[in-house]
């Protein structure tokens, strides 16, 4: 499961504010190679070193490899999301301490900081972030301040689990949606072709097709034309 969006707009040097506090070693845990590199390139910028990985998993060895000063986690990811990554990091006595800032869509925000208080989450930041804002909520994570002021492992497993599960299901039922529009827009796609196929007379191929077109888009009007080849004009116009 991917966030849909990449988490920052890309913005020129002068546009950011100068470096400021301490330059620290950061990771930045994104399964979409594009949100990774804009963060990383921001952070980058700042005399932070940086760190990527692809999922929670990844990001676990990370973790334990590089001891980090700080991770960045988009929350639902394939292998291992974000809420799965800050549950078994807690666990573990030597990364239990490591701040972590959620990065998640505007969809999941009220799950995100109600698991963050659960798991200890320094900051929760929607998507789409503007450069400045990451940057300010980093240098006072890094100086120590959270807005989360929970000691992890406060919450029980039980509600932990509960408000997870929760989020999955929406998200499942958000992509079942969209695999219903995609399949439906298939399904127009493919009637298309037999009409086009099929039916030789150009009005009625033209009405057929603006029909099936009008499913494809989930258009409540359509207008289709034929043009001339030889000098561009329209033959034929039709509206469904």
């Amino acid at each position: 499961m991917s966030g849909p969006q990449p988490a920052l707009t890309p913005q020129q040097p002068s546009a950011l504010p100068a470096p400021a506090g301490r330059t620290a070693t950061i990771l930045v845990i994104d399964d979409l190679p594009a949100n990774r590199t804009i963060l990383t390139t921001l952070l980058g910028r700042e005399g932070h070193r940086m760190i990527e990985a692809g999922n929670g998993s990844e990001g676990l060895a990370a973790v334990r490899a590089g001891h980090p000063d700080l991770v960045i986690t988009d929350v639902l990811m394939p292998v291992m999301d974000g809420y799965e990554f800050v549950w078994q990091l807690r666990l573990d006595p030597a990364t239990r301490g490591t701040p972590v800032i959620f990065l998640t869509a505007h969809y999941g925000e009220r799950e995100a900081r109600e698991l963050a208080l659960a798991g200890g989450v320094a900051w929760v930041l929607t998507k789409p972030t503007r450069p400045e804002k990451l940057l300010e909520i980093v240098g006072r994570v890094l100086a120590g301040e959270m807005e989360h002021r929970s000691e992890p492992g406060l919450v029980p497993m039980a509600n932990f689990t509960r408000e997870h599960l929760r989020l999955l299901t929406d998200k499942l039922s958000e992509n079942t949606g969209d695999l219903k529009t995609a399949n439906a827009r298939l399904r127009a796609l493919v009637n298309i072709g037999l009409e086009l196929s099929a039916e030789h007379d150009p009005d009625l191929m033209l009405e057929r097709v603006c029909i099936a077109a009008r499913d494809l888009f989930g258009a409540t009007y359509v207008t289709l034309g034929i043009l001339d080849p030889r000098n561009g004009t329209v033959r034929s116009v039709l509206n469904c």
